[in-house]
């Protein structure tokens, strides 16, 4: 396969991963440069539907107020895949107050134009 053919089979995950490094450096403007400015972001919360952000300024405020309201949150990454334009990234949690163990959950990546457009967070319990 072709170099150029392999950065598209590659793109989502690639993005997946990049997300995952900037959440636990807590930049929200650091995440922002990875997002379409037409993105929607989907928070698992509140149960059951979540909340929709649309946007890139939505989403970008959205995870900030995870990080003003969690201060100790981290995400860990435990399984990574994709191909193309899709990607999910199952995770945990941590630091999040009351919940000793933390939170389990993934998030589905879907890419334009070298940019994450969507991000579907779905969390247990």
């Amino acid at each position: 396969m072709s170099t150029l053919k392999m950065e598209k089979a590659e793109e989502a995950l690639r993005l997946a991963i990049a997300f995952l490094d900037r959440f636990n450096m807590r930049d929200p403007g650091a995440i922002g440069e990875l997002l379409h400015p037409d993105c929607v972001f989907e928070a698992a919360a509140p149960a059951p539907l979540g909340t929709r952000h649309s946007g890139k300024a939505a989403a970008i405020a959205a995870i900030g107020q995870f990080f003003k309201a969690m201060p100790e949150l981290r995400m860990e990454s435990e399984e990574v895949y994709g191909m193309g334009r899709h990607a999910v990234l199952r995770w945990r949690l941590t630091g999040i107050p009351g919940m000793a163990g933390g939170r389990r959950g993934v998030d589905l990546f879907t890419t334009r134009d070298g940019l994450i457009s969507e991000i579907f967070a779905y969390a247990k319990g």
